[in-house]
């Protein structure tokens, strides 16, 4: 069976105090019960959060079963995030079924979903500020991902919980 490879994109910012030593943000991701990522993410020193998606790296990555047909599906994901603050992008997936039917193959990545932000259902507990709040309404006609802002104070854990949607792939 063909495995989907999903990619989660954001970045990773510390700002030591003066004496203080650099601390890497550290994330541990579990989908659908199962611990996919623990380790250190890519992290700048600095508080100017790069928003744009092209100044986003890959933070992690893990496999899902490829599903075909025409589904729309929910996995349920887990973030505890240690260290330091995190902005959290994009979610892409290969195997993504393009305009015409074809398949952008193992190499060719984009959006889990069919237009709109692959999370729902977002709580964030833990942090010391959250941008947006998972309460704040969204206009249901607006399409892309949001960008989250994570603030975690030292020696704490954040944690982001969602719902990760994913439409079904084309081998």
């Amino acid at each position: 069976m063909t495995n989907r490879t999903v990619q989660f994109w954001g970045q990773g910012y510390s700002t030591p105090a003066v004496g203080l030593a650099f601390t890497p943000c550290n994330i541990t991701a579990t989908v659908d019960g199962n611990q996919v990522f623990s380790g250190p993410v890519p992290t700048v020193e600095g508080t100017d959060i790069a928003r744009l998606p092209g100044d986003q790296q890959i933070l992690f990555t893990f496999e899902i079963p490829l599903v075909t047909g025409n589904v729309t599906y929910t996995l349920p994901v887990s973030l505890d995030i240690t260290g330091d603050d995190i902005y959290l992008e994009q979610i892409l997936i290969n195997y993504c079924t393009l305009i015409g039917g074809t398949s952008s193959g193992p190499t060719g990545f984009g959006i889990t979903t069919m237009g709109g932000d692959p999370r729902a259902n977002v709580v964030v507990t833990g942090a010391t500020y959250v941008s947006p709040t998972p309460t704040e309404p969204r206009d249901p006609a607006s399409e892309g991902t949001w960008g989250w802002e994570i603030e975690t104070a030292d020696g704490t854990t954040s944690n982001m919980t969602f719902d990760m949607i994913v439409h079904s792939g084309k081998e």
